[in-house]
């Protein structure tokens, strides 16, 4: 039976403002984006400010193998790369239409496209050379990779009230062309993550939080009652829900919901690491900013202001300031805040 969340649940952290958390230089008008003051450099694993990778031509939505990838934010896009250690960025492939759900192992990167209609998206591969694996998809977004199988959700961009329903879960092989649907008939899945066994997702129009097998079948409603689920990941053993403004965590089978944090502003992106809580947020003039929340109960603190997307590797988070048309990406040791 689905769980209905009692917003009245005491908040394990309060709200973090855009003025606390690690301190920021005051900005000059010939700088780039602000840098907190920091005093070892960090290199070799020692603690240091954050680092500015590149200007990048888009948003830093992956990591693999050393690099950080970068997908266009806007119609006729590219994809590229460039080292987490900065330098030259590479161009992978121009003039790709919205690219969403971008992940990469090894060389290889895989993302899918929105396209210019309702069906016209694609799951696409770079191999040496770009190829579609999966077309005809209708607004695709959320994409994952596991044990040879890629999991995305389709109908996950509409405001219309038509489309109610035509959301769903999809699976396709490492190798294209062979699709299944795992579960249909939802209304707007913004987000989904991959369990041991199930594939979980948020519904941001009917406010659910649900799960299907990865085989197909067996789909249930695990929590419902939500103001705006945004984002979802699973970690740890847990399911972390990104709600409006907090992030909530229940078993893998939906039980013992309980509150992790609560932040001032909406959460527009979620990051759950072995050391705490990432989070975009955007508030009411939307105006965006990362913030970070330790598992130890204290307070949130402000990553930085106009930024957006935190991403992982296994030592740094990254994140990029600035349009969505592209910024500046900016990247730092996990240990800097769990230092502090």
């Amino acid at each position: 039976m689905a769980r209905v969340l009692a917003f009245a649940v005491a908040m394990v952290l309060v709200g973090c403002g855009a003025r606390s958390g690690l301190p920021i230089e005051e900005e000059r008008d010939d700088a780039g984006p602000s840098t907190p003051p920091v005093d070892a450099r960090c290199r070799g694993g020692d603690l240091g400010p954050y680092d500015v990778l590149v200007d990048a031509p888009g948003i830093a939505r992956a990591t693999s193998d050393g690099q950080v990838w970068i997908a266009g934010g806007v119609f006729n896009a590219g994809l590229a790369s460039v080292s987490r250690d900065g330098g030259e960025v590479q161009l992978h492939a121009e003039e790709e239409p919205v690219i969403n759900g971008l992940l990469a192992r090894g060389e290889r990167a895989f993302w899918l496209t929105v396209g210019f209609g309702d069906t016209t998206g694609e799951l696409r591969a770079l191999r040496g050379s770009v190829r579609s694996l999966a077309s005809g998809l209708r607004h695709p977004d959320s994409l994952h990779f596991v044990d040879n199988e890629f999991y995305f959700a389709v109908g996950t961009n509409s405001g219309s009230l038509r489309d109610e329903g035509l959301g769903a879960i999809v699976r396709v092989n490492e190798r294209g062309g062979s699709r299944r649907t795992l579960v249909d008939a939802l209304g707007l899945p913004v987000a989904i993550a991959v369990g041991p066994t199930r594939v979980y997702w948020v519904d941001a129009r009917r406010g659910q939080v649900g799960a299907v097998s990865r085989a197909g079948g067996g789909s249930e409603i695990l929590l419902e009652g939500l103001r705006r689920p945004r984002d979802i990941q699973v970690f740890s053993g847990g399911v972390y829900v990104a709600d409006n403004e907090t992030v909530w965590r229940m078993g893998l089978a939906g039980e013992a919901p309980e509150t992790v944090v609560a932040f001032d502003d909406e959460i527009e992106s979620l990051r759950v690491t072995d050391i705490g809580v990432f989070a975009g947020l955007r508030d009411r003039s939307a105006n965006t900013r990362v913030v970070f929340a330790a598992m130890d109960g204290s307070a949130p603190r402000l990553v930085e202001e106009d930024a957006r997307f935190p991403i992982e590797d296994e030592t740094r988070i990254y994140w990029t300031v600035g349009e969505i048309r592209g910024g500046v990406i900016r990247g730092a040791c996990k240990a800097l805040f769990a230092a502090r």
